[in-house]
């Protein structure tokens, strides 16, 4: 990890070259593919990649805001307590967040058009549950990169924007008053993991979690031989007749183990000669 932090905090120079050839070698990528993508696929791109462009740019513009203050010896810290001013982060730690999360939004942009066009249908919408949860996970991640306390300054902000239940400072205003800006995108936001909820992507993403959470459950009950059967067949339910995979955790806690796996089993069998 260590090794991870120096290497992103040396060399800004090459790290903006970088950024800069990559994103414009996606960008061409999606104009090129865009070309032979039918209206589906183009408003799928729109629904799940639009909502991330506002807020991307409103932290490219407080870079530059920052920089400005910075540059003119501002002291626009001075709005901020005394303990919560050495949690503020540097315009270049600001611009090299942009830069990350730009980079992944284009890379994650540019990979879902190119599987859009390959004719699968279910592979482009794992595309966008994974750059979220990557965004996600590269805010919270406890390692010393792209600024740390910043980050969780961030993070503990938010938390009690979204949870109004303690009392409000300067920075909980400003990130409000700045996510007010962001109505339209936030709703934008709000539709797309909506679809993702109800899609057919996370049927997939909750069978893998429950292969493992079934396995365990019945592995205290029951041998590997029926433990294996049982993860089996939650993985499989879901894609054989849609059936939502957290059912499989209720009809487990209604009955045992081994009337589960039979009746699962028998459903799966079913529901694929019904599809047949």
């Amino acid at each position: 990890m260590s090794v991870l932090a120096a290497g992103v905090r040396q060399h800004p120079t090459v790290q903006v070259a970088t950024a800069a050839a990559w994103s414009c070698l996606c960008i061409f990528m999606v104009v090129q593919l865009s070309r032979s993508l039918d209206k589906q696929h183009i408003q799928l791109l729109w629904t799940y990649f639009q909502p991330i462009g506002p807020p991307l740019l409103l932290l490219w513009l407080w870079s530059i805001t920052v920089a400005h203050f910075e540059k003119q010896q501002i002291p626009f810290d001075v709005c901020f307590p005394e303990k919560e001013r050495k949690l503020l982060a540097a315009s270049k730690d600001l611009f090299a967040a942009a830069r990350a999360y730009s980079c992944a939004v284009v890379g994650g942009l540019a990979l879902c058009a190119w599987l859009c066009t390959t004719g699968s249908s279910l592979t482009p919408l794992l595309v966008p549950p994974v750059l979220y949860g990557t965004m996600a996970a590269l805010t919270v991640m406890p390692v010393d990169v792209l600024r740390l306390q910043s980050r969780r300054f961030f993070v503990r902000t938010l938390c009690k924007v979204l949870v109004p239940v303690q009392q409000v400072g300067w920075a909980d205003f400003l990130l409000a008053d700045m996510l007010t800006s962001l109505a339209k995108s936030s709703s934008d936001m709000s539709r797309s993991m909506c679809l993702m909820v109800h899609g057919e992507q996370l049927k997939w993403r909750l069978s893998l979690c429950l292969v493992c959470c079934v396995a365990l459950i019945a592995a205290k009950g029951g041998g590997p031989t029926q433990a294996f059967a049982m993860a089996l067949d939650a993985a499989l339910d879901p894609v054989l007749h849609s059936r939502p995979p957290i059912e499989w955790l209720l009809r487990y806690k209604r009955n045992s183990a081994s009337s589960c796996c039979r009746h699962g089993c028998l459903s799966s069998r079913l529901g694929a000669f019904h599809h047949d």
